[in-house]
């Protein structure tokens, strides 16, 4: 499937069309496994992002990659956040091409349908606790996004349901 969206693949059948060589197949969302995103936000150290590894828990590994996030969202203001966002992204962008997303701005739509409070790792940012919110995308499958914030409205309790429609701009980490 991936050779058969390449427009390459298919540049015989444009050619006795007249249909432009640079014409790409659909891609249901997905970037082109080649393309690259733009840098991600000033003063976050990559290599650290190295380390992480999607589908899995949490490993101790990957802390120093979870607080050098949180310290960019920290010191960055929302103009310099959206200065290098690379806008809306699909569920099926993060759920298949995470490793081309981490450690860069991205914007989200949907519902958060369910937060948690959870304690922070020891940690020399001040960080005590982040909330755990499951975020349902405007498009897509019913699968839910687990996004992260610092903050949530002083109704949320510990562990609330809700249906509060975001939009939201953070980093992806895995």
């Amino acid at each position: 499937m991936n050779h058969a969206r390449q427009p390459d693949t298919w540049s015989w059948l444009w050619q006795s069309t007249g249909r432009p060589s640079s014409v790409t197949a659909p891609n249901n969302g997905a970037m082109p496994p080649t393309a690259s995103v733009s840098p991600g936000p000033p003063g976050l150290d990559t290599a650290v992002l190295e380390n992480v590894r999607d589908d899995s828990h949490f490993r101790s590994a990957e802390q120093p990659a979870w607080f050098a996030i949180w310290r960019v969202l920290l010191q960055a203001s929302d103009a310099d956040l959206a200065d290098v966002s690379q806008g809306p992204i699909s569920y099926l962008q993060l759920a298949r091409q995470t490793a081309n997303y981490r450690g860069h701005v991205v914007e989200l739509q949907g519902v958060v349908q369910r937060a948690n409070r959870v304690e922070a790792p020891k940690n020399d940012l001040g960080i005590n606790h982040y909330w755990q919110c499951w975020l349902f995308p405007i498009s897509g499958p019913r699968e839910p996004i687990v996004v992260y914030v610092l903050e949530a409205p002083a109704s949320w309790t510990s562990a609330a349901t809700l249906s509060v429609p975001v939009e939201l701009e953070g980093i992806v980490y895995k």
